[in-house]
């Protein structure tokens, strides 16, 4: 009896020790509750909802605590039972609640939610009877699922998650401005969020439901990219930022959109197709019919030559393989429809000349499986393999998704290039097999056969489209010798014929994984692979799997041949070749996976042996150096090693001497010992001056050099004609190059030669491998990288070495896609104590976050800063210095990013891209005061830039303009200090002749706005040139009359402006006469002053009019003229009744006050009011609507727009919204521009 119990606590212990530890969470999401189970790894599980409670059980025992639970979902959970088997819990419901669930990486989620037209609350129990119609109803059309939307707004993209509770297949199709998803099972869509209050990228949203799908329609900007992926259950749409507008137009009526539709759908379709009525009910029993299917070979039947009866019919009809155009074809009747008849072809094949033999045309079986439609990537494990295809009499039509694509074939060079443009990305396949070329897109179009046929006559001899409803898949017959490379333009896929050899430039690698938290599989990283599509291949008779990728060049160099499916070459994508009925095919985010309903028979494989077998592909190389044998092994024992080589020397005589020292070398070479073995090879030398032409010596010197860090004596040691044709001296020739940074363009013969490094010693191995595996990621040769960086594992590592490697693997899972880990290896290469390797591991993860946008600019300015001191000198800090400059210029922060440039360029002004950084410092100066950047800074901090880096000024016009430009910005915030002393610099130093006047002008009138009346009268003086145009004159004239009145030098202004009768003059004439009481002559100048303003007797006056009348009155009535102030009442009295100034003017005015106003009591009571507008009012009045610049002719560009200048808020940051200046120089100064008024003909035009 003890034992027993013994025995079973035994079990006990062991299984609770073998729990795992999962945390769970929960939390109530707007209208459902959320469980979440954090395993460690992928769990497999199972759910099941009954009789008001849930059960889910985990393939792994689980360990956990459900308080959080209870807790935060009292609405939907009353208790948590953990089961007796320790890997499932039970969740008692308090309500007629829905409950689903699904897996998100490692994490089980738990939704619980309200039933459809349940009541909250309610317990579970019996439904009620209903009558037999409504039974019938019922059970004639399933309950629909109701599916909320959520919304997310980001900075740049909005998203929308469909809630689905389980995972449900949908097409996608944005066209312009419209994005319509469609979802395979019918429901009702939540949209009261998006109608009622749309979010951003979002101009409307409707939902239509069909009996067995709904589709959802909603209205983005034309220029939005709309992304879409499945998580979990979870479909996600991610409308991005539109690259042009903003705008979103309203969706347009539903009927219109279905005449529209049904209008263009109209030429593609010959006949409509025939609604299969039989459905099936049990998915996977459809699904194990469709892949027995695939596992066995179709069988071939009597051939029928056919011809395409309808051009431009869809892909949906297996079409054979048309050939060109000089075969010949019987015209007459073709294959009709499966009934029998025969039909009379619509279009005849004309027949070539006579004696040409075209190649034999391919027609497919008379019945020949299709493929079922696919999973879209992230979907269910579905599995994939052809059914029998639909006969060529009934084409299967083009799903209402399908993509207009154009093809066209161009010639150049020799080279036929067939190019498909599609608007969206889409992944390609490309293949060869049974002497056919096939090409493959995972979305479907139609194709124009016939027009690629005639243009590539000489190469493309036929092409079949085949049959596929998901996709597009062509097969070519192409001329011998010909062979096809592939390329990329934009969205556009292009193929190269040519007689060229053509390989794959990267090679996708299969792993094998026995042991994956999902069970055995197949693994084929590659990011962004397609939709895998199942088709039939009526050459050979066997089913293939095709599954397209977008990156481009990637496929399978080698053939995998495993018990249950093949892998075939490809040049770019997937093809595997099922040999069971239950393997099924999945794209993920990150690869594709190969999975069996049964077991996948598969073993795991070793790394080394994995290397060896990358390795045993390479071509031996030719070699001088043999240091394997002279490398020792234990640290311990190389002193003694040494003790006998120096023994072995002393010993030596005559010519045994010089073998002995050789010897010495290569074992301190060998060793790392490069400082030794390079005083030992100069003695050598020394005593026989001839060994240096010895290929061995030379690189031993060489790679001693280059190993001390002396590039240029490494350099020359391994410049000999004998060393031309030996393969580890070029690698050591480009190893020097790259390492004193010309990495790029050494990276191609590093990777040719990269394999020389595989009998290295360690010492050498480890430094050597990283420059290799860095020339390999630097061409995007991940394959490579990954060999070299599996090779160097296979050493015992240091801690610092394997830092150098971890960051050289986060680089590689960078390139193929996986984020998540290249962040996760350069986070704890980070803290490593590696400082090199830290420092670097920091700019990556940074680049990657920002390049992702889960990190801010300003976070990226905050880690590379914190690296200004952690690792300097040589390539880091140059581009370190350069990458941070950048980052402030883009961030707006001119001085801190022109800093660092200068910085940059300054300390490092030997590197070859300093004349680069010091462009952009130029480009980025004159950015900020020539295209108005500035004005989004705050006036000081821009003249603060302005001296600082002053140096970058351009000589000539746009210098110029540039120091106006600032000049002008100063004085719109009265800086007028700061612009005077800008402008005399420039009249100084950089101006000559007509343009020296005019800004000579421009200086004086800044001095004359602060009240400096001798610096401008001096001014005017050195700046006249002969020959001005007469607007300039006059403004000169002007000026320097303003200036002479200022000095109250009255006389001489008088003289200046007797002959002028202009605007400006009689202004400057009427303040003389004013300010010297010459109140008759004062009245005349206004009298002439409001003809000019369009004032009128009995006409309505504006604020200027209405004050120049009142100045006029004012003088009429201090120079004693009765008879003209009573004029004056008798034709203003009205209009000005309805101004401010109705008071003043009828105090003036009034008959009682005729021949009595009092000078000092007309001053005083009209004190507050603007009699009239000065000539200097006038010119800040323009100054208010233009710049400087503009107010003098033709100094600024026509067209100019001065932005609305604020002066500075000492509360706030010198920064602002970028933008936002160029935005408020779009609008007048005032709310509404007042009416334009009718001048007297001589009035002469405003400065």
């Amino acid at each position: 009896m003890s034992i027993v119990l013994l025995c079973a606590l035994a079990v006990t212990v062991a299984s609770a020790a073998w729990a795992e530890k999962v945390r769970v969470r929960a939390g109530i999401r707007d209208d459902y509750g959320r469980i979440v189970f954090s395993w460690n790894s992928p769990v497999g599980y199972k759910s099941s909802l009954k009789g008001g409670a849930f059960t889910i059980s985990f393939a792994r025992p689980i360990e956990a605590t459900y308080g959080p639970v209870t807790r935060s979902l009292k609405k939907f959970v009353k208790s948590a039972t953990p089961g007796e088997d320790g890997r499932s819990v039970v969740f008692a419901l308090s309500g007629d609640f829905d409950a689903y669930s699904y897996d998100s990486g490692s994490a089980i989620i738990v939704e619980i939610a309200q039933k459809e037209g349940g009541v909250p609350g309610a317990p579970p129990g019996p439904k009620k009877s209903a009558t037999k119609d409504t039974a019938a109803k019922e059970s004639a059309a399933p309950k629909q699922p109701a599916v909320q939307v959520r919304i997310g707004q980001h900075p740049k993209y909005t998203r929308l998650v469909f809630d689905w509770p389980r995972k449900v297949p949908y097409t996608f199709k944005q066209d312009g401005g419209i994005a319509t998803v469609t979802f395979a099972r019918s429901a009702r869509i939540n949209l009261k969020s998006l109608v009622s209050k749309p979010p951003r990228f979002v101009g409307g949203a409707r939902a239509k439901s069909e009996a067995d799908s709904v589709t959802v329609t909603l209205s983005v900007p034309a220029t939005s990219t709309v992304k879409h992926f499945l998580a979990g259950s979870k479909i996600v749409l991610d409308i991005g930022q539109p690259s042009g507008s903003e705008k979103v137009e309203k969706l347009p009526p539903p009927q219109e959109t279905k005449k529209a539709e049904a209008k263009k759908a109209e030429p593609k379709q010959a006949r409509a197709p025939q609604k299969t009525t039989e459905k099936k009910t049990d998915a996977q029993e459809t699904t194990q019919k469709a892949i027995k299917t695939a596992a066995k070979p179709a069988t071939k039947s009597a051939e029928t030559k056919t011809v395409q009866t309808t051009p431009g019919a869809p892909p949906g009809a297996p079409k054979a393989l048309k050939p060109g155009p000089t075969q010949a074809e019987p015209s007459g009747p073709i294959a009709g429809p499966a009934t029998g008849k025969t039909q009379t072809a619509a279009s005849q094949v004309k027949t070539a000349a006579a004696g040409t033999q075209p190649p034999t045309p391919l027609t497919p079986p008379s019945a020949t499986p299709s493929a079922t439609p696919s999973a879209s990537p992230g979907t269910a494990p579905a599995t994939l393999a052809p059914k029998p295809l639909l006969p060529n009499a009934a084409p299967p039509p083009l799903p209402p998704t399908a993509s207009q694509v154009s093809a066209v074939v161009s010639t150049e060079d020799n080279i036929v290039s067939l190019r498909f443009d599609w608007s969206e990305p889409v992944g390609a396949a490309v293949f060869n097999r049974a002497g056919f070329l096939w090409v493959a897109f995972d979305k479907p179009t139609a194709i124009d056969i016939d027009k690629l046929l005639v243009a590539g006559n000489e190469v493309l001899k036929g092409i079949e489209q085949m049959g596929t409803t998901e996709a597009t898949v062509l097969r070519m017959s192409t001329a011998p010798g010909i062979n096809v490379g592939l390329r990329r333009d934009g969205l556009a896929w292009l193929l190269d014929f040519h007689k060229n050899p053509v390989g794959v430039a990267t090679a996708l690698a299969v792993k094998a994984q026995p042991d994956s938290p999902v069970g055995a599989r197949l693994f084929v990283p590659v990011t962004e692979p397609g939709k895998p599509i199942a088709i039939t291949d009526p050459e050979v008779g066997d089913n293939l799997v095709i599954v397209p990728v977008i990156p481009l060049n990637h496929g399978i160099d080698l053939e995998y041949t495993y018990p249950q499916l093949r892998f075939l070459p490809t040049a770019q994508g997937l093809v595997i070749q099922p040999r069971a009925d239950d393997i099924r095919v999945r794209p993920l985010r990150q690869g594709v996976e190969i999975t069996s309903g049964n077991e996948l028979l598969i073993s795991a494989v070793s790394a080394e042996a994995e290397a060896n077998r990358s390795l045993a592909s390479m071509k031996p190389l030719s070699r001088v150096l043999d240091l394997e044998k002279w490398e020792v092994k234990n640290f311990n024992s190389i002193i003694d090693r040494k003790h006998e080589l120096l023994a072995a020397i002393t010993e030596a005589k005559g010519a045994n001497l010089e073998p002995a020292r050789l010897n010495l070398s290569r074992f301190y070479f060998a060793n790392g010992f490069f400082v030794e073995a390079l005083a030992v090879l100069q003695e050598v030398a020394r005593d026989r001056k001839e060994i240096e032409q010895d290929p061995e010596y030379r690189v031993l010197r060489g790679v001693a050099q280059f190993m001390m860090g002396r590039y240029g004596e490494a350099t020359a040691d391994l410049t000999l004609d004998k060393l031309n044709l030996i393969d580890e001296a070029a690698f050591w020739r480009a190893a020097v190059l790259a390492g004193s940074g010309d990495l790029a363009n050494t990276a191609g013969e590093l990777r040719r030669t990269g394999q020389i490094i595989r009998p290295y010693p360690k010492a050498m191995k480890m430094p050597l491998g990283v420059l290799v595996t860095r020339s390999a990621l630097e061409i995007g040769d991940i394959k490579q990288a990954r060999r070299y960086l599996e090779i160097l594992r296979l050493d015992d590592l240091t801690m610092e070495e394997a830092l150098q490697l971890d960051l050289l693997e986060g680089k590689v899972m960078e390139l193929t896609g996986d984020f998540e880990g290249a962040i996760g290896k350069w986070e704890k290469v980070k803290q490593g104590h590696h400082r090199p390797s830290s420092a670097e591991a920091t700019v990556q993860r940074m680049e990657l976050l920002l390049k992702l946008g889960r990190s801010t600019r300003k976070e990226a300015i905050k880690d590379l800063e914190g690296l200004r001191y952690a690792w300097r000198g040589a390539e880091f800090e140059f581009t370190l210095l350069r990458r941070l400059g950048g980052l402030y210029l883009e961030e707006g922060n001119y001085r801190e990013g022109l800093e660092r440039l200068r910085q940059a360029a300054t300390h490092f002004r030997t590197h070859q891209d300093a004349p680069q950084v010091t462009q952009k410092m130029s480009d980025a100066f004159s950015d900020l005061f020539l295209n108005d950047k500035a004005d989004t800074l705050a006036p000081v901090t821009a003249i603060g830039i302005y001296d600082e880096f002053k140096e970058l000024t351009p000589a000539g016009a746009q210098g110029d303009e540039m120091i106006r430009k600032l000049a002008d910005r100063l004085v719109g915030v009265d800086l007028l200090g700061r612009a005077s002393a800008l402008l005399a610099s420039q009249v100084r130093f950089r101006l000559k002749g007509l343009d020296r006047a005019r800004v000579g002008t421009q200086l004086a009138l800044v001095h004359i706005l602060a009240q400096e009346y001798a610096p401008a009268l001096k001014v005017m003086a050195e700046t006249a040139v002969p020959n001005m145009p007469e607007k300039l004159l006059a403004q000169r004239r002007h000026i320097r009359a303003k200036a002479l009145l200022g000095g109250d030098q009255r006389d001489q202004t008088v003289e200046l402006l007797k002959d002028d009768k202009s605007q400006d003059a009689e202004l400057l004439r009427t303040e003389l006469f004013w300010s010297s009481r010459q109140w008759p002559k004062a009245a005349a100048s206004l009298r002439k002053l409001m003809a000019f303003y369009g004032a009128k007797a009995g006409a309505p006056l504006n604020d200027k009019q209405s004050s120049t009348v009142l100045s006029y009155a004012i003088a009429m009535g201090l120079s004693g003229n009765d008879r003209g102030l009573n004029r004056a009442r008798v034709d203003f009295i009205n209009a000005m009744d309805k101004t401010k100034l109705k008071d003043p003017f009828r105090l003036i005015v009034s008959p009682d006050s005729l021949g009595l106003i009092d000078p000092k009591d007309v001053s005083f009571r009209v004190k507050e009011v603007e009699k009239f507008q000065t000539f200097m009012a006038a010119y800040r009045e323009r100054l208010r609507k233009q710049n400087l610049s503009e107010l003098v002719p033709g100094l600024a560009p026509k067209g100019a727009e001065k932005p609305e200048l604020k002066k500075p808020d000492a509360t706030k940051p010198d920064t602002m919204k970028p933008g936002a200046a160029k935005k408020d120089a779009k609008k007048p100064a005032g709310k509404t521009p007042a009416k334009p008024t009718k001048k007297p003909a001589k009035a002469a035009p405003q400065a």
